[in-house]
């Protein structure tokens, strides 16, 4: 007897085949991440560079500033005469502060020890004092004086001349003033007379006392 086997074919495996994504997602994701740091590591470096050379700039800046002051304050010059304010006239072992030197304090650097004040004025005859003396010093011992003290502050004799042993000129000059002196003994007198007349643009007569 015949038997009639069906056999009833396997049904085909229609499913598609599942594509293992795993492995791309990683890669993607892995190339994203590495791009965020480089990104981040140029910002960091974009702003450190910035950074520096704008504290550069304010530095330099803020010295600009300072030093113009730092300059102004060191800004006297030698062998120029300083501001009012700041202004030191010196005559012999005297010295004064202000915008001109009194005129009393020449007066009494350049007078005569050994004499007596006869008259004393100021603003005349285009001098800014005149002083008249007298001493019974002869001519020579009173120029011999003047020779020594001139010597003795450093002074600059400008002219000097004589008429005999009775009469002696003589110019000198401060850095603040100058000086022109008359000795003279005239004939048949004791005493010596002595013009000292002072002139000068840094030296003013203003409070003299007469």
């Amino acid at each position: 007897m015949d038997q009639n086997t069906n056999s009833t074919p396997a049904a085909p495996n229609n499913q598609p085949a599942q594509n293992n994504q795993t492995g791309g997602s990683s890669g993607s994701g892995g190339s994203k991440v590495g791009l965020i740091i480089v990104i981040v590591i140029l910002v960091l470096i974009i702003l450190g560079v910035g950074g520096y050379f704008l504290a550069k700039n304010l530095f330099k800046k803020a010295v600009n500033v300072v030093t113009p002051a730092a300059q102004t304050t060191a800004s006297v010059a030698v062998g120029t005469r300083t501001p009012s304010s700041a202004r030191t006239v010196a005559t012999g072992s005297t010295a004064t502060t202000g915008a001109k030197m009194n005129v009393q304090v020449a007066i009494d650097a350049v007078k005569y020890p050994n004499g007596q004040v006869t008259d004393q004025m100021q603003d005349t005859a285009g001098y800014v004092a005149k002083v008249l003396m007298s001493s019974s010093d002869s001519v020579d011992t009173i120029k011999t004086y003047y020779n020594d003290l001139i010597t003795k502050n450093g002074w600059k004799v400008t002219r000097q001349s004589s008429s005999g042993a009775n009469n002696y000129y003589l110019e000198f000059s401060d850095v603040n003033f100058d000086v022109e002196l008359d000795i003279t003994r005239s004939e048949g007198y004791d005493t010596t007379d002595i013009d000292i007349r002072f002139s000068g643009d840094n030296i003013t007569s203003s409070g003299v006392e007469i």
